[in-house]
């Protein structure tokens, strides 16, 4: 995706951003961009993130927290301050535990823009497998590798 930051860098333009006009457009504030028509068609890129990861076979709960992580991380209403917590956060649950460590591993370490590029925390993998049924095979490296063309979907 080309972002007035790159035209700048090439063509001497201006590296603001066309719908809100206050910050600089990189590809991480086209995510997050309070611009309304911006933020509708983020929503519709959130729907075909759900979609895949559903076609895909992700199970549910590992599709409700990676849907709870990027609504949070890219909506830009939501306070800098306010925590980012799953709702499995708290849960004894030893699959919750999981999925909050994944959540915990994208958020804090990797970062949510990282997922979009494709850096994936390695949790998810434990996350989803521990979710399936043990009579289903799991096949971690078409999962992840499926899950990276479906972040892909934000560039």
């Amino acid at each position: 995706m080309n972002t007035n930051r790159q035209n700048n860098l090439f063509y001497g333009t201006s590296n603001s951003c066309p719908g809100c006009n206050t910050h600089e457009e990189t590809l991480e504030h086209v995510l997050q961009c309070s611009y309304g028509p911006t933020v509708v068609v983020r929503q519709d890129g959130l729907e075909q993130l759900e979609n895949r990861l559903k076609t895909m076979g992700t199970p549910p709960p590992v599709i409700k927290v990676i849907m709870e992580g990027f609504s949070d991380w890219m909506d830009p209403q939501f306070p800098a301050t306010r925590r980012s917590r799953p709702s499995t956060f708290g849960s004894l649950n030893p699959t919750d535990i999981l999925l909050t460590q994944a959540y915990s591993d994208q958020y804090h370490t990797i970062g949510w823009f990282q997922f979009c590029l494709g850096q994936v925390s390695k949790l998810w993998h434990r996350a989803v497998q521990a979710h399936l049924p043990k009579s289903q095979p799991y096949r971690p490296n078409h999962w992840g590798s499926n899950l990276v063309s479906a972040s892909w979907i934000f560039i």
